[in-house]
């Protein structure tokens, strides 16, 4: 039942209390995002994949090693002009092929937009923490599947013989294999500018680089929960700042069989014997 309402206070205008500006309460940021090179964790991915492949073999046994996707030019740095025509046995060829539509089972699409991805982004969850000027990394990481076939070649056909006989022994064929690896991923560097401005050291207007980089260093990881290394980029032969994530799942299938051929016929005698 409702009270009685001669007992009722009504409120004179002194009464009330304006409260104004409730918003300076509320923590409010601004976000962006950084795409990292794609290209970065294929090369990444490709070198991790090369060497495990060839650990398995002894020193210097393959006499030519190809990649594919690399430089055209590469070979000039390492061969005369004279062996660029004829490649010597035993030969290792690297090919990948990207599956560009993988998402994880769902896992990695986004269907929003970029506003809405941002605003789905928690501060607390950022490694990098730097509360006095509002300053938060956080990271989103993607699965990637890359098929990898391996081509390898030899003179002789029991040379062809003892080395599928040895993959059938140092690989674990049907099988699937997770390994933990260390991966390095490139830090932004109009991001990298933004935080060494707002802690008051110098850079350079025309590059972005940080003109005093170690102590810069000191200082990213005196606020980083994960390790920030600063070192040469190969791809591009520059000095830039890297985030060191640990113990990075990799998931190796071994499913496909080896195929192995009868080698290419050269008047009444067979050579180059392919697996």
């Amino acid at each position: 039942m409702p009270g009685d309402i001669s007992n009722r206070h009504i409120m004179n205008e002194d009464d009330i209390i304006k409260i104004t500006n409730i918003d300076r309460f509320r923590p409010s940021l601004k976000c962006d995002l950084f795409i990292p090179s794609y290209v970065h964790s294929l090369s990444i991915a490709t070198e991790f994949i090369y060497n495990y492949v060839l650990k398995r073999f002894p020193p210097d046994y393959f006499a030519t090693i190809h990649i594919g996707g690399k430089h055209p030019f590469d070979d000039f740095r390492r061969f005369n002009k004279g062996d660029l025509i004829y490649r010597n046995n035993p030969a290792l060829a690297i090919n990948y092929t990207l599956q560009y539509d993988y998402n994880d089972n769902d896992i990695d699409y986004n269907l929003l937009s970029t506003n809405k991805y941002l605003k789905r982004s928690v501060w607390q969850r950022s490694f990098f923490k730097w509360p006095s000027k509002n300053v938060y990394i956080g990271m989103d990481l993607e699965a990637m599947l890359i098929n990898y076939t391996f081509r390898f070649r030899e003179n002789l056909k029991a040379q062809q013989l003892d080395l599928f006989n040895r993959l059938r022994k140092v690989f674990r064929l049907g099988c699937t294999e997770t390994l933990d690896i260390d991966c390095d991923f490139h830090l932004n560097r109009t991001m990298i500018a933004y935080i060494a401005k707002e802690a008051g050291f110098a850079v350079d207007p025309s590059t972005n680089e940080v003109l005093d980089p170690w102590n810069f260093i000191r200082f990213l990881n005196s606020y980083s929960q994960m390790p920030i290394l600063y070192k040469l980029r190969f791809i591009n032969q520059k000095y830039e700042y890297f985030l060191r994530m640990r113990n990075l799942p990799v998931h190796l299938s071994f499913t496909n069989g080896l195929d192995v051929d009868d080698g290419n016929q050269s008047g009444m005698t067979a050579i180059g014997f392919t697996i």
